[in-house]
């Protein structure tokens, strides 16, 4: 009998953290991949790394962000301190990605490319109702900003937030928002919390 209980109080796969970070994946790659490679630029953004004219380069290659994984854990930090939270504790890395867990219902993953340059920065939240889960959430979005605009004031990083609709009455359940440089992308689902995914802007 105590086999059916423990069984039942086990999490079914599509409930559990991993699960909804294959579909962010996999979303993000779709993202990527419609967005096409044939766009001129006009302009190269701020937040933007100028990509050095070769012909060996890859014409279908993605924007980077111009600052290193390091740099974006150092702004995390450094975001944390200024609102009274303690560091993050690891920032795990392989070859195409690097996660921070910020609290148990926030965290991050990034993906990165072949040269180990940021092609993208997602947030994922996932709260019980609880005020401390609906913080962490309020916290890890405020972060992101901060993270890939390391200059912006706390106003300003209010403004992004403000424009995507997160401190409406009823959260959309999408929203998109390009600003200096950077292309937001905010969902929110019933099944899979909050996520907001920041990209270099093409």
């Amino acid at each position: 009998m105590q086999k059916n209980s423990a069984e039942r109080k086990r999490k079914k796969f599509y409930k559990k953290w991993w699960f909804f970070l294959v579909i962010a994946f996999a979303f993000i790659g779709v993202v990527l991949g419609c967005s096409g490679g044939n766009d001129e630029v006009v302009g190269e953004p701020a937040a933007v790394e100028a990509e050095e004219s070769d012909s060996s380069a890859d014409p279908d290659s993605s924007p980077v962000f111009s600052f290193s994984v390091e740099e974006w854990g150092d702004s995390l930090n450094s975001f944390l301190a200024e609102v009274d939270q303690p560091p993050y504790k690891e920032l795990v890395r392989d070859e195409e990605t690097f996660k921070v867990t910020l609290t148990q219902y926030a965290g991050f993953l990034g993906q990165i490319n072949e040269n180990q340059e940021i092609v993208s920065v997602g947030m994922f939240g996932a709260g019980d109702g609880t005020a401390v889960s609906g913080i962490d959430i309020i916290i890890g979005l405020g972060a992101l900003v901060a993270t890939v605009n390391p200059g912006y004031t706390p106003e300003q990083r209010k403004e992004v937030l403000t424009e995507l609709g997160i401190f409406d009455d009823v959260m959309p359940e999408d929203s998109k928002l390009t600003k200096d440089g950077v292309d937001y992308l905010f969902l929110r689902t019933e099944e899979m919390g909050i996520m907001l995914f920041a990209y270099p802007e093409e």
